[in-house]
């Protein structure tokens, strides 16, 4: 995450736990007592991808998010159900800044094509995931919680280039199933703290490069995988501040990282930190 996101977040849990200093503490328990929540969030981040389809260059830029989630909790569970979106920023690489197909009699092939050139990307991506855990451990109060359980996700990440004067898209999609571990703090009623890792045991990917210009067809390659082909992990830490029973915010600092080793190796992962309003029924 870049250093204004971590002065954002920073800012942000400073802010809240000095407001709430002065508020009585109250019993943990009442927090069980809405069932159900829903949030919307956005904030900012950076993404940096490397796929060796499209070059051996990195390729980075900064993104807005925008999630959805859906709650839901009870005495020893809790699930729940996030979309997440990334705007389409312009991926950049300095390796291949200034690059050109030139011969003796110069420029022999465009360099740029609808805003893309040769040292840039187009990303777009969606994340889907629905997520069950089990409480495993409290203690007394239930001040200290550590559940397990599993998710099931669904991941999509185009990504628009050019190569020669024809540009081609190259979309993921991603279907795993992991296992997760979650770490809760209740400070009070009011404060809670959180963190969640996970990492996918099984997985389906589906890489289709199409070029759009030369030839409209198609090439997909499709694998399954235990681990091998396609791993990665996803860690987020949480700090969620109840303004009441009824509403809360979240403030959430996330890093996730995902490597696809067919046809060749790609990885991408992004740091991002960002507020969500929650409402709880």
């Amino acid at each position: 995450m870049n250093r204004k996101g971590l002065l954002f977040l920073w800012m942000f849990l400073l802010g809240f736990r000095a407001f709430c200093q002065y508020e009585e503490e109250l019993d943990t328990t009442a927090r069980i007592k809405n069932k159900y929540c829903l949030g919307i969030g956005g904030g900012f981040g950076n993404v940096a991808v490397r796929d060796r389809v499209i070059s051996t260059f990195l390729y980075s830029g900064d993104i807005v998010p925008l999630s959805f989630h859906f709650d839901v909790r009870t005495e020893s569970k809790k699930s729940f159900l996030r979309l997440e979106f990334m705007n389409s920023p312009i991926l950049h690489t300095k390796t291949n800044e200034g690059f050109a197909y030139k011969g003796q009699l110069g420029e022999f092939f465009p360099t740029e094509t609808d805003g893309l050139d040769l040292s840039t990307l187009k990303s777009k991506a969606y994340l889907l995931n629905y997520t069950i855990l089990y409480l495993l451990k409290d203690t007394e109060n239930r001040k200290i919680n550590v559940f397990l359980g599993f998710d099931l996700s669904l991941n999509r990440f185009q990504k628009n280039f050019i190569q020669f004067e024809y540009k081609n898209k190259l979309n993921d999609l991603i279907q795993s199933a992991s296992v997760v571990l979650s770490f809760e703090r209740n400070f009070n009623f009011k404060h809670q703290l959180e963190y969640i890792v996970s990492t996918p045991i099984i997985s389906r990917a589906s890489r289709t490069l199409t070029n759009l210009e030369a030839d409209p067809t198609t090439v997909t390659q499709v694998k399954y995988s235990i681990v091998k082909n396609i791993f990665g992990f996803d860690s987020r830490l949480h700090y969620r501040f109840h303004l009441s029973q009824k509403v809360s915010l979240k403030g959430t600092y996330a890093f996730r990282y995902l490597q696809v080793n067919f046809p060749e190796k790609e990885q991408w992962a992004y740091s991002q930190g960002f507020i969500g309003l929650y409402f709880h029924f």
